[in-house]
């Protein structure tokens, strides 16, 4: 499969309209509940956290992109196949790229198809949206 893999460039400011699009769902939340009478502090400290530790897994997982890769027309898939990667995956790989940081996208470079350390761990690899 003849392949021509994202670089860190477009894979950033994909990231970068997520982390925008994480803030603006974060603030439409808290207009949401200072709305709502008797709105539980639990219940909105469970709602942030379903926004920011669920939103990529699981549409990666279902979608195989989040709404950044959709605006920059990348996916992410299977190493060596074209199927979307299962949530175990997704979630695998949501959680070593927030833990390794910057240092995971700037590994892309020695890699021959632009994988970053949590693409590796994930065995998932992201390219564009033919």
């Amino acid at each position: 499969m003849n392949q021509n893999y994202p670089g860190i460039f477009i894979r950033i400011k994909a990231a970068f309209v997520d982390a925008v699009f994480l803030i603006i769902a974060s603030l439409a939340a808290s207009d949401i509940f200072s709305n709502l009478p008797d709105s539980s502090e639990y219940l909105r400290a469970f709602f942030y956290i379903l926004i920011f530790f669920l939103y990529e897994p699981l549409m990666v997982s279902i979608s195989g992109a989040t709404i950044g890769h959709q605006i920059f027309k990348i996916k992410v898939r299977r190493v060596n196949t074209n199927k979307k990667i299962n949530l175990f995956q997704a979630i695998l790989r949501f959680v070593s790229k927030a833990l390794l940081g910057w240092v995971s996208f700037f590994t892309m470079i020695t890699s021959k198809k632009n994988q970053a350390i949590h693409d590796e761990i994930a065995n998932s690899i992201v390219v564009f949206d033919n």
